[in-house]
């Protein structure tokens, strides 16, 4: 049997992260999930989401001065506009232990901003049928500070 590989090609890392992503979706959907399951199939799905993306622009680049690549930019841009917070979130996931301690890149250019660092925390939830991974924000104490909270990357 052959495997999808995402090395092989544009095309293969595309199917290969979208089966990946599928996959996470379905068990994420399964009733007899555990909330271990679920987060550990949460953590998989945001992995393969941004990866998902990275491999769309890899096809996309590809067919640059075809017929398809407009089609294929704009399904590309369609895709980043459902989930424009795909980088940032497996940012905080790959690194979830800068994170954890409020090194984080994201909490970092906060910090820069004059703005308090967040700290995150995976949730996960079913909602109309489908799969809702959010990483909340979790404004760090800051009463008399004068710093405005981390809303936004």
């Amino acid at each position: 049997m052959r495997i999808l590989d995402p090395l092989e090609s544009p095309v293969s890392g595309l199917l290969a992260w979208s089966m990946a992503a599928l996959t996470c979706t379905q068990r994420l959907l399964a009733d007899h999930q555990t909330r271990p399951q679920r987060s550990a199939d949460a953590l998989l799905l945001m992995l393969s989401l941004r990866n998902l993306v990275r491999a769309a622009d890899w096809v996309a680049n590809t067919v640059q001065g075809s017929p398809q690549e407009v089609a294929r930019r704009q399904a590309v841009a369609d895709f980043r506009h459902r989930l424009p917070d795909v980088v940032n979130a497996r940012d905080v996931l790959e690194h979830f232990d800068d994170y954890a301690t409020g090194q984080g890149r994201i909490q970092q250019r906060a910090a820069r901003d004059g703005r308090v660092p967040a700290t995150y925390a995976l949730a996960v939830a079913i909602e109309d049928g489908a799969p809702v991974i959010g990483l909340a924000r979790i404004a760090l104490a800051c009463s008399g500070l004068g710093m405005p909270v981390e809303n936004s990357q």
